[in-house]
């Protein structure tokens, strides 16, 4: 049987494809509320399909704290590309990531600091 997170985490995955006005608001509301469950990458990665561009640095923070998770470098990689680079990619490489490339994204993304969001969730 799965548990609660993992339901929540195989729904929110199912949302990405169903674009609409509530998409958004529901995915922060899933942050918000349960910002330590392994559903969380699944939300920021649908944000990032969702053309919200927030949940880049946002996902970078998520992996600072929890970087044993499963699949948060593969999340990040097929949202920026950087898949097409081989080399093995941890926390601390998709935070110098950021802060290398952070000027392709707005001011919304580039106003979170990633490194106090990761210091708050821990």
């Amino acid at each position: 049987a799965l548990s609660e997170p993992d339901l929540r985490g195989s729904a929110i995955l199912a949302v990405k494809e169903c674009f609409g006005d509530w998409v958004v608001p529901f995915l922060r509301e899933v942050i918000e509320r349960y910002p330590q469950e392994g559903e969380t990458p699944n939300a920021y990665f649908c944000l990032a399909h969702c053309n919200d561009e927030r949940a880049f640095p946002l996902l970078i923070a998520h992996y600072l704290v929890r970087p044993n998770q499963r699949g948060r470098g593969v999340r990040l990689n097929l949202l920026t590309e950087v898949w097409r680079d081989p080399s093995p990619k941890d926390a601390a490489w998709w935070l110098d990531w950021w802060e290398r490339n952070n000027h392709r994204f707005g001011e919304a993304a580039r106003s979170i600091d990633v490194l106090a969001l990761a210091r708050e969730r821990k």
